[in-house]
């Protein structure tokens, strides 16, 4: 559309009269300049000078020379709304534009311009209308906004943006190995497939105990799936293992979640004794592990073999904050929940911090 010349329109249909042909062209012309006014070409047309088809042509003819005039003056129409935006980049930037959303990490463009991050700045615009997308930039679910919106000269408008999902046929994506399947740092169960019904990357992984595997899948916005190369690992470790945001957006310490699955392998290799009402949880293995004793914590901590550890109270008391949840510290060396009682407290796992050589 940009820059290839359209096949003249004789070429295509001799029997359309020259002057039409040659109008219907100027129209198409790259050149702004080139194409006539609304006034022009109402003058053209209204003259008939070398418009007129002859009396022969048939109905379908006539049918075939009308299409081709409402083409042409939908595709003129096209480049003239290009040239309106790019005067309109040119024009003074006298309206304010301001962007609302809850979504942190998210990124903006207004029609064909690049993607930038949304600032706290208002956009400085030239008036007129304009085409705005909105997206995620967070692993997970593509959320999207578009719409359109019309500035006046000095007009201020701060503009609240909801994201919504963009959804997509149900597709299942096949993790292989055995263990507990993790998608962004969340359990989802044994499952041998994630399923997916929404537009976005995502962070898979699946851990038994001995061995992580992880790899990257990208469902598009027809659905289509692609999933790259999968890693072997002796531990767990990336996108599909440690969380890093929440499901607003909001960052966060990285950190894991032990699931009851998790725990209950340790607890079995370790022989320990079930706590009343332990197996109870396992009909729902994926969900976070409740009513830990300090044992059990201890095993938990084992298959990592010493990559990870229990936050310290500071920690565990902002994550306790962002989670909405108790959450298990170890000061120390002695375990002990924050933000609530010990029934209800998450074991938490994060990185060793490391340690500098003397």
């Amino acid at each position: 559309h940009l820059e290839q010349r359209p096949q003249p329109l004789r070429e295509l249909r001799q029997d359309v009269p020259t002057g039409l042909a040659q109008l219907i062209d100027r129209c198409l012309s790259k050149t702004a300049e080139r194409r006539p006014t609304a006034l022009q070409l109402a003058e053209l047309l209204s003259g008939g000078a070398n418009l007129k088809a002859n009396a022969s042509l048939g109905l379908a003819t006539l049918v075939g020379i009308a299409t081709v005039m409402v083409v042409g003056a939908s595709v003129g129409g096209w480049f003239g709304l290009q040239h309106l935006r790019a005067s309109q980049a040119t024009a003074a930037a006298t309206a304010r534009l301001t962007i609302s959303t809850s979504e942190v990490a998210a990124e903006m463009r207004l029609g064909s311009e690049g993607w930038r991050r949304i600032g706290t700045e208002p956009l400085r615009l030239g008036p007129g209308a304009y085409r705005l997308e909105v997206r995620s930039t967070r692993p997970g679910p593509l959320l999207r906004f578009q719409s359109e919106v019309t500035l006046g000269d000095g007009q201020e408008l701060t503009l609240p943006v909801t994201l919504l999902p963009v959804g997509v046929p149900q597709t299942r994506i096949p993790v292989p190995g055995d263990g507990m399947l993790y998608a962004d740092g969340i359990a989802f169960g044994t499952d041998p497939a994630y399923t997916v019904t929404q537009a976005g990357t995502y962070a898979l992984g699946r851990w038994d105990g001995k061995q992580w595997l992880s790899c990257a899948a990208t469902v598009d916005e027809r659905g289509q799936v692609a999933v790259g190369t999968p890693v072997t690992r002796e531990l767990p470790d990336g996108g599909a293992w440690w969380r890093t945001t929440l499901d607003g957006g909001q960052t966060v310490a990285k950190h894991h979640t032990a699931s009851w699955w998790e725990v209950e392998q340790a607890r079995a290799a370790a022989n320990l004794p079930a706590p009343p009402g332990w197996l109870v949880q396992g009909q729902r293995n994926e969900q976070p592990a409740l009513g830990l004793t300090p044992g059990l914590i201890q095993a938990a901590l084992t298959p990592h073999r010493g990559q990870v550890t229990i936050p310290v109270p500071a920690e565990a008391l902002r994550l306790a904050g962002d989670l909405r949840a108790p959450v298990w510290c170890s000061d120390q060396g002695r375990l002990s929940p924050v933000g609530g009682p010990a029934i209800n407290a998450l074991l938490i796992l994060v990185p060793r911090p490391l340690v500098a050589a003397p």
